[in-house]
């Protein structure tokens, strides 16, 4: 079933008949945005031309979108079992292959992006003909308009076939919440998360005019702003030959170092402040410093390891999945759980993404963590390592010095009667104690009937 009959399917003549945009049935819902400064507005495109903006996303959606998002079931003891591919269908889509022109990783990848980019992002549900869900195809964000009906409430999206949404056969239709997913980023009304880069333009619009600085600065040789004067009145004539000499000989970088020579006692005089003395360097490091903020991004993993040691990159790396990436997969979990698994026969399916690979330690971290880690079989230890099990090692170990409480008591319970038989057979009480290891730790009150009182000044031999 291609996208458009599956959406038309699932569309019912009421909701189709619904007008779009009138008034008192339904209405447009827009995103917050901020007023924009400067003459070239930073949209969520032009963005990406910044490097710590398309750094900063990149890692988080390539990131995000490596991670494999494998399908559960919680069982009756609350043990969870990984359901596989061959058991249901939608295992594999959210794993693989969400839709046939994607694979997850690109999928997952474009939604955690276009999340940091706009805020939003819409992925529509195309079903089975057994109504469950078979694909995930991602909707641009640009050509979906969320309306809301005020009389029920209901959540309705306009899409607008264009540019990246160009899905056989899909033409301009209005479909309700049930067959769209959206998936929000951090928002205020529960209908539409806020753009960073809409919140953030003035930000942006101050790195971006750095770098258009920087580009300008080098394109005229380098050099600062300033003023040829002279101390004669220049002739039309001489004024523009001037002017001609300049813009030909001494502007742009393939005239630089050239040897300039003027006449009419014509000078430079600098006008400038000096890079130096802008800070300019310094500027341009505190930006990448202020999009990593916007986007909670350790700034050493967009290149910035101004403020890096060896000793804190693990720790920043760490974070960066509790801090940084889990609130987005944590985000992705939640809907997927309710809008792809949202059948009464679901109940006890799950979807989570596992982080393990990015918590990974280094080699000699890991087998330590490994031997203090007796709850583990070795085979289970084996597959952490992407090695094969082998034979006789499914069973858990339990290092000698460790025991549960009832075995623990259970032996000591058994020592306790070897002593009081060895004291009734003859033997010293105190040496039958040391060789049993409970010369300082039993307080057996028939053990201590059995041991003679101490003589005061001597020893219970003489």
């Amino acid at each position: 079933m291609s996208l458009v009959r599956a959406a038309a399917a699932a569309l019912d003549p009421v909701r189709a008949a619904i007008p779009v945009g009138t008034p008192g049935s339904v209405y447009p819902y827009s995103p917050i945005t901020s007023p924009v400064g400067g003459p070239t507005p930073v949209t969520e495109i032009s963005a990406l031309r910044y490097p710590a903006v398309y750094s900063s996303i990149r890692v988080l959606a390539e990131s995000g979108g490596m991670l494999p998002c494998l399908t559960y079931s919680r069982q009756a003891n609350g043990d969870r079992e990984r359901v596989q591919d061959n058991a249901d269908p939608r295992a594999r889509m959210l794993r693989l292959e969400p839709n046939p022109w994607m694979t997850a990783m690109e999928m997952w990848e474009a939604a955690i992006g276009i999340l940091n980019l706009y805020g939003n992002a819409y992925v529509f549900k195309e079903r089975a003909g057994n109504g469950m869900i078979s694909a995930l195809w991602l909707l641009p964000p640009q050509a979906t308009q969320t309306m809301r009906d005020p009389t029920s409430g209901d959540l309705y999206y306009y899409i607008v076939p264009g540019p990246g949404a160009n899905y056989p056969g899909l033409t301009t239709s209005l479909y309700h919440s049930r067959d769209i997913m959206h998936l929000r980023g951090f928002g205020l009304d529960g209908y539409f998360g806020l753009s960073p880069i809409s919140l953030h333009r003035r930000a942006l619009n101050i790195g971006a005019s750095g770098d258009q600085y920087a580009e300008n600065f080098y394109l005229n040789d380098g050099t600062p702003g300033g003023a040829y004067t002279t101390p004669n009145e220049l002739s039309d004539a001489a004024f523009y030959r001037l002017k001609a000499q300049i813009d030909d000989t001494h502007t742009g970088v393939g005239n630089a170092h050239k040897a300039a020579l003027f006449e009419g006692g014509v000078s430079w005089q600098s006008t400038a402040v000096p890079n130096k003395d802008a800070q300019f360097l310094e500027s341009r490091q505190w930006q990448i410093a202020e999009i990593a903020r916007i986007f909670r991004v350790p700034p050493h993993m967009i290149g910035d390891l101004s403020h890096a040691t060896f000793s804190n990159i693990e720790q920043q790396s760490i974070d960066f999945v509790t801090y940084s990436l889990q609130p987005w997969l944590t985000r992705l979990e939640q809907r997927i759980n309710l809008e792809v698994f949202d059948s009464p026969r679901d109940e006890g399916l799950f979807a989570e993404f596992l982080v393990d690979g990015l918590l990974r330690g280094d080699t000699a971290t890991r087998y330590a963590a490994y031997a203090q880690a007796p709850w583990m079989t070795d085979n289970e230890k084996r597959r952490r390592e992407n090695l094969v099990s082998l034979d006789g090692l499914d069973e858990p170990t339990r290092p000698l010095n460790m025991s549960s409480v009832s075995s623990a008591d259970s032996d000591m319970t058994s020592r306790v009667a070897v002593v009081i038989a060895a004291i009734k057979a003859g033997a010293d009480p105190l040496k039958a104690l040391a060789a049993l290891g409970l010369d300082e730790l039993v307080t057996d009150p028939a053990v201590d009937l059995l041991i003679p009182p101490t003589p005061v000044g001597g020893n219970p031999n003489g």
